[in-house]
């Protein structure tokens, strides 16, 4: 999930998930964040199995910024208001000419990670129950009906409104092919719209599935 654009007068972001940081690729494209207004990386503290802290020795991730010449801020993913207020402050402080900033935002994930994980294996099977802090929609929900800006009924307006959004968008993808129901396209397609000129060692696996295609 990512979006990248150079411009000067617009802000620019990027969006990249926690396992970039431990790779080269923060150190290489340290120039180019340059280009950027914000560089986020969602933070989600329980991931699969695996202890953050063994991947990443800092007390938090915003501190690689420096190291390559970028400012870090580290913000609560969770809170809208705070992740408003962390990007505006970005946003302007680029616009100043002062730089890229890294910001980490540091969020939790009530479910699990994908339809293979169990999150039961490295956090309490009831965990997500107590959310920290509640779960960052109601919040921000609660937050305007105190201002008087938003209302219960107006809320769920808005949710049903999205819900046939979604619904809709998800009936126009299906309409393309599923897993496991048809149309479904050539599979051949997926060595194409990649290199202007095919690699030799692409050449042949693309040669082999098309021979394995073609046998009775």
């Amino acid at each position: 999930m990512a979006r990248l654009e150079v411009s000067v007068p617009r802000p620019s972001w990027w969006v990249r998930a926690l396992g970039a940081l431990p790779l080269p690729v923060l150190h290489a494209l340290a120039r180019l964040f340059a280009l950027l207004s914000w560089y986020v990386v969602p933070h989600k503290p329980k991931v699969i199995q695996e202890s953050l802290r063994i991947a990443f020795p800092e007390r938090s991730f915003a501190a690689r910024g420096p190291g390559v010449g970028l400012a870090g801020l580290r913000v609560d993913g969770n809170d809208f208001l705070a992740v408003y207020a962390a990007t505006r402050w970005a946003a302007e402080r680029a616009r100043q000419g002062h730089g890229a900033t890294l910001i980490e935002h540091v969020s939790y994930r009530a479910g699990a990670h994908s339809t293979s994980d169990d999150p039961s294996r490295y956090r309490p099977r009831d965990e997500f129950h107590d959310w920290p802090l509640g779960d960052p929609i109601d919040r921000l929900k609660q937050h305007l009906i105190a201002l008087g800006e938003w209302d219960d009924t107006r809320h769920a307006a808005l949710l049903q409104e999205l819900e046939d959004e979604v619904s809709a968008a998800w009936r126009e993808a299906v309409a393309s092919g599923t897993l496991n129901e048809g149309p479904r396209l050539d599979p051949a397609l997926m060595f194409e719209d990649v290199f202007k000129e095919l690699p030799a060692h692409l050449r042949e696996q693309r040669d082999a599935l098309l021979a394995e295609l073609a046998s009775p």
